[in-house]
């Protein structure tokens, strides 16, 4: 277990999402606070399908990887999932490599291939006090280049980033929402047939994916 800390004085909001530019990436940086373990919150968002619950239903998610006996595999580096979604009428395939877990802290994944030129998703997870609750403060760091090259900032400004905030906004909500008043959704939702995740705590990493 995490052990819990106080607030600290510089998070100003317990839900937020801003955008910034570094170099030729993109970054969008989220934060959310949630009344629950580090644990438990892994337990959901460690699991595939919890994209399901969370994503827009305008970007007509799909899970593509097969999910043998109901159970998807396990976050570990190396791990492969597939998916496919919609998004301004175009039908779109997504290859997620995981690159780096440690539980319950952290977890970093790539995409292998999609629509997008990069894209770096790395989510932690910080125990913390919230207004004398106990819960998690969770963080979100995308690192993205769209598509389209010296055209790659028109696009952000008129799709990409309108989409990413729409589909945080949407999973801020849901996630606000599943995790009320003790909420537990990975048992709520998946039953016993919830993935397992890594029991070790030791960093452990996944080599790049091939380039396109």
């Amino acid at each position: 277990m995490n052990a819990t800390v106080t607030r600290p004085d510089n998070l100003d909001t317990a839900d937020a999402i801003a955008f910034d530019r570094d170099g030729r990436d993109f970054v969008l940086r989220a934060q959310q606070w949630l009344p629950a373990s580090p644990e438990s919150i892994w337990r959901f968002v460690g699991d595939c399908r919890h994209m399901n619950h969370v994503i827009p239903p305008f970007m007509r998610f799909r899970i593509l990887s097969p999910i043998p006996d109901g159970v998807p595999p396990a976050i570990a580096p190396g791990a492969i999932y597939e998916y496919k979604l919609r998004l301004h009428g175009v039908g779109f395939f997504w290859r997620t490599l995981m690159k780096e877990v440690e539980y319950p802290r952290r977890f970093r994944d790539v995409q292998a291939k999609g629509p997008y030129a990069s894209f770096s998703h790395e989510h932690t997870f910080e125990a913390m006090d919230w207004a004398g609750v106990s819960g998690t403060l969770t963080r979100d760091i995308i690192r993205y280049r769209p598509p389209g090259g010296p055209l790659a900032p028109l696009i952000n400004a008129t799709m990409v980033r309108r989409d990413l905030q729409k589909l945080f906004e949407r999973r801020h909500r849901r996630m606000a929402e599943l995790f009320a008043e003790g909420g537990d959704p990975a048992a709520e939702l998946f039953g016993d047939k919830f993935t397992r995740h890594l029991a070790s705590e030791s960093p452990q990493h996944a080599p790049d994916p091939p380039a396109a």
